[in-house]
């Protein structure tokens, strides 16, 4: 009899687990050869089982470290999302979609941007490629602000989403970078940003457990550029050697 009793509490509990969606972001590690200009991201959710309804996500976005982090390194790229015409354009109206196309688009949503807590710009909105780290050299570019659908009727459809991995249906949303005149490597986070971490809430207001893995951007130098930058080491080797000679002579 106990062993029947253990047996039907394990299938309950594998049960509840399967029902379960198990959604992750895996960000990735995004190369583009010097010259490229402007690149659009997606950010795909994916699930290894079940299914989640959604009612909404609290999205931070951050291209770069903190200020002592990068500052040898200098600025980073401007990033926003397709879908922020509302902040650029704003007779744009309320009715402009944001985080657009995505898997939000299914209902109407209004959208709440954050604000910067501290540095040069503390106080003012995270307004999408305009606004830096908030650090002295501001030198990560970054944005949050979180989505929630109009409906706030639990049992409402238009309330929520069916997470899913096909199509629009998984992307959180399509990042916008300008990687116009930069070379070099750059964190991209999610969730190490400094606002605080991506996540996505339920329609009763619980979150929705998120595995998260941060990755980054990586603009490479042209050929030529490694190749002139290795001759003009060689001739600085060259010249130093030349000065020793000539105050051994």
């Amino acid at each position: 009899m106990q062993r029947k009793v253990v047996l039907t509490l394990a299938l309950v509990f594998c049960l509840a687990t399967s029902a379960q969606a198990a959604l992750s972001i895996v960000v990735g590690a995004h190369s583009y050869p010097q010259g490229t200009g402007v690149v659009v991201i997606p950010i795909m959710v994916t699930q290894s089982s079940g299914t989640d309804q959604l009612h909404g996500t609290d999205l931070s976005v951050q291209l770069g470290g903190t200020s002592s982090a990068v500052a040898a390194q200098g600025a980073a790229p401007p990033i926003t999302y397709q879908g922020a015409e509302q902040f650029n354009n704003p007779s744009a109206g309320a009715g402009s979609p944001i985080l657009s196309p995505s898997m939000w688009d299914q209902h109407p949503n209004t959208w709440n941007d954050s604000t910067i807590a501290s540095g040069p710009n503390a106080g003012s909105p995270t307004i999408p490629g305009t606004n830096g780290y908030g650090g002295p050299g501001e030198e990560g570019t970054w944005f949050s602000g979180s989505l929630t659908f109009n409906d706030g009727n639990a049992s409402h459809a238009a309330n929520h989403i069916v997470t899913s991995n096909t199509g629009p249906n998984s992307v959180e949303v399509n990042l916008v970078v300008d990687l116009t005149g930069f070379v070099g490597t750059w964190p991209l986070f999610l969730l190490g940003a400094a606002a605080g971490p991506t996540d996505f809430v339920a329609p009763n207001g619980t979150f929705v457990t998120t595995a998260i893995t941060d990755g980054s951007i990586t603009v490479v130098p042209e050929p030529t550029s490694v190749v002139l930058g290795l001759f003009a080491a060689a001739g600085l080797g060259i010249v130093a050697i030349r000065k020793r000679r000539a105050r051994r002579a």
